[in-house]
């Protein structure tokens, strides 16, 4: 039996159409695939990133003048605030069982040290976080090793 052009195009038109039907079926009915785009909650996470997006801005002045001194114990973080509580946290994005949280007590010493080994030789984000008064400061720090 010969089929002429235009069924054959028409015949493929059709099992195409049927792949992706039975495609589009699959994929709604697999739960895995099943994602929201709104959260139940949607309104405290967008304040609590309204809240984020200020405390960056609050410390920008911090940011602009932050650096690092490599010790042979200790990797020295400033200037920060003097006589303020602050929270460190290590983030390195390639092993997250190597991420890291310090509450360093407040000082008056203008550069903060963290003991070198919590870091290894590698890519790390520090997040600096204080608050001042009612003003929340929050630093994010890329330290290469």
């Amino acid at each position: 039996m010969k089929l002429s052009w235009g069924t054959a195009i028409v015949l493929s038109f059709g099992l195409f159409i049927v792949f992706i039907g039975s495609m589009v079926f699959r994929i709604f009915n697999n739960d895995d695939l099943q994602h929201e785009l709104v959260t139940p909650n949607y309104y405290q996470k967008e304040q609590s990133l309204n809240q984020h997006i200020q405390a960056k801005k609050n410390a920008r002045r911090w940011q602009k003048e932050l650096a690092h001194i490599v010790d042979k114990e200790f990797v020295s973080f400033g200037p920060l605030p003097i006589g303020r509580e602050l929270t460190i946290l290590g983030y390195c994005p390639s092993n997250a069982s190597k991420d890291f949280v310090l509450k360093i007590p407040s000082s008056n010493v203008a550069f903060k040290k963290v003991p070198l080994k919590n870091f290894e030789k590698t890519h790390w984000e520090v997040q600096i976080y204080w608050q001042q008064k009612d003003s929340l400061f929050y630093i994010n720090y890329p330290v290469q090793f």
